[in-house]
């Protein structure tokens, strides 16, 4: 049976970085939003929550509590288009939460940094078809169809505020051993071409996706200055923090799936800025 948009997925990841056991991380797909909005019907939106983390083997190096929340809808000619991404950080001594509009009628996107307390910035959408990266690697899923070495795929992007054109191209099939069982795969890599500014290229990121009709995302490879982190499947579920996971892919308490992060400071618009977004 292939991916089903209309179905929630939670899906639960080991994080390594340098062969060390490092942490974990949670994608949580739910069709429909985390929270109301009137504007939006129920059965035309999306909710994508991801969270990372890093284990005591690695927290005296690099401490990770991060959660990423996007909200959207399917429109009738793009599905997995974002409303709203959010980014809050706790890395170490950085603090950050970080939030993006995507204002499709007045075709404009505004960022804010919550944490430093800044006004709205908007900017211009470069192309109508601009989301998130987690939307596109969504909708990627939906898209894949038949793969072929060599294959491509284009779409347009935000990474924060600058945008980007996000090219996917097929590198060859692999197997990868899952706690459910060896499954084929196929190795993508995701190269990012930013759009005006500096023309800063990105190509840090690859994904291996099954060949199963769900195209599961089974392995991530990060590259970072100060070595890769490696990401695989550990299990497949319909919600967020599932009891029957493992104790070692289990989200922390203290990050959870919504509300507030322990530990992080209250974070409030601006009271001097006229904003009609929901905060």
């Amino acid at each position: 049976m292939a991916w089903d948009p209309a179905q929630p997925e939670r899906l639960s990841y080991s994080v390594s970085w340098l062969g060390i056991k490092a942490g974990g991380a949670e994608i949580f797909y739910n069709p429909g939003p985390l929270t109301d909005r009137g504007n939006i019907a129920p059965a035309s939106s999306y909710s994508i929550v991801v969270r990372a983390w890093t284990g005591p083997a690695v927290k005296w190096a690099y401490h990770v509590r991060d959660r990423i929340t996007v909200t959207g809808e399917h429109e009738p000619a793009m599905p997995f288009s974002t409303i709203k991404y959010q980014l809050e950080q706790s890395e170490n001594d950085h603090r950050g939460d970080k939030v993006l509009h995507y204002d499709r009628e007045n075709f404009e996107m505004i960022f804010q940094n919550l944490h430093a307390r800044e006004a709205p910035r908007a900017k211009p959408m470069p192309h109508d078809s601009v989301r998130d990266l987690l939307s596109v690697l969504f909708q990627l899923r939906t898209e894949l169809g038949h793969i072929e070495q060599g294959k491509t795929w284009e779409y347009i992007m935000y990474d924060l505020t600058r945008p980007h054109k996000l090219t996917v191209t097929a590198l060859a099939q692999a197997t990868i051993s899952t706690p459910l069982g060896e499954m084929s795969s196929w190795e993508l890599s995701m190269r990012q071409d930013e759009i005006g500014g500096a023309g800063k290229v990105t190509e840090g990121l690859r994904i291996w996706v099954s060949n199963t009709p769900q195209r599961y995302p089974l392995k991530f490879a990060i590259a970072l200055p100060l070595g890769d982190f490696i990401v695989r499947l550990q299990d497949v579920g319909k919600k967020a923090g599932d009891n029957k996971l493992k104790r070692k892919t289990r989200p922390p308490e203290d990050l959870p799936v919504s509300g507030f992060i322990p530990e992080r400071e209250v974070k409030e618009a601006p009271s001097h800025v006229a904003n009609p977004y929901d905060w």
